[in-house]
């Protein structure tokens, strides 16, 4: 089966493996982006998880959008959130229009949990 992403999608799925390298995480795209990639649907945001400390990694996957999001965070579930501003983040001459998918004014909403290593 062969899943496509758009340029953006690609560049931001980009980010987040390169942060997940760089804390040498093993990390994961799931839920509803995969679902609808699957069904050729459209999509505005993507969960994420970590076998470790999802919280880090949000911090650094944020850390590679200019200009910075805002992480949220909520230390008692373990999860964190970013809003990333396509527009900012991407080479206008390359940029899709926010019609593909994205939501608000061109954001994609990134969220971000850790897992456990079982032993």
């Amino acid at each position: 089966m062969e899943i496509t992403c758009t340029e953006t999608e690609l560049m931001i799925l980009k980010k987040i493996a390169v942060a997940a390298a760089e804390l040498d995480v093993e990390t994961y795209l799931v839920g509803g982006f995969v679902r609808d990639k699957i069904l050729g649907r459209s999509t505005k945001d993507a969960d994420i998880v970590c076998v470790g400390d999802g919280i880090e990694l949000a911090t650094s996957v944020a850390r590679h959008f200019k200009p910075v999001p805002q992480v949220s965070y909520f230390k008692n579930f373990g999860t964190a959130h970013i809003k990333v501003n396509i527009s900012d983040n991407n080479d206008s001459s390359k940029a899709p229009s926010t019609g593909g998918g994205l939501g608000e004014a061109g954001a994609f909403d990134i969220e971000f949990v850790g897992a456990r290593k079982e032993s």
